[in-house]
């Protein structure tokens, strides 16, 4: 189950990856045009090392990942953000994602999928300091879990924000060449990646 150790809280402080052309998964609910509006913050990055939770609990796997972030004002202090995520993973030995049986490290394959909020009242800070466009760079997660590095985070515009966490689209897809395919969405998990 995909983490929200990122999520928007930390997005709009914060933020993404690398946009890439086509979303395998999510489509047009990760696109910035599901929310309309004029697009105020758009940025990427990579993030190394983040880690993913089977649905029984626990890590299964490690993902690397290029963001995309698109935040768009949608009316007067309204926002409303789009997260898209492209990528890959290897797993660990660990009960599979979905819960069927187990998986073994090793196992590599692709990912892909992001969130989209609902609309969000705030205020986007003019600070010449926080890019609101392009790259960001490159950030290891491991670094701010073992809280030994500094700017383990891209920082973008910063914004005050009424945003509570609650995401309108949120999901993933899994894929691997034998092993299976994993949906962890808020439409419905499916499928498994087993060894």
């Amino acid at each position: 189950m995909k983490k929200f150790l990122l999520s928007l809280s930390a997005a709009l402080g914060l933020v993404l990856a690398t946009p890439l052309a086509v979303f395998a998964y999510g489509g047009n609910q990760t696109d910035a045009g599901s929310c309309g509006g004029k697009v105020v913050v758009n940025v990427t990055y990579d993030l190394l090392n983040d880690t993913d939770s089977a649905v029984g609990g626990g890590t299964w796997a490690n993902d690397t990942i290029s963001r995309h972030l698109q935040v768009t004002q949608v009316g007067q202090g309204m926002y409303c953000a789009t997260v898209s995520d492209n990528g890959s993973f290897v797993t660990y030995d660990w009960s599979s994602p979905g819960g069927t049986g187990t998986v073994t490290a090793g196992i590599d394959g692709v990912m892909s999928g992001g969130y989209r909020t609902p609309a969000f009242s705030g205020a986007l800070v003019s600070d010449p300091t926080y890019k609101t466009r392009g790259s960001l760079g490159t950030f290891d997660l491991n670094c701010d879990r073992d809280q030994n590095c500094p700017g383990a985070h891209p920082t973008v515009g910063s914004f005050v924000s009424g945003w509570n966490g609650d995401l309108a689209w949120w999901g993933w897809q899994y894929k691997t060449t034998h092993n299976g395919t994993w949906v962890n969405s808020v439409d419905g998990n499916s499928g498994d990646i087993t060894s």
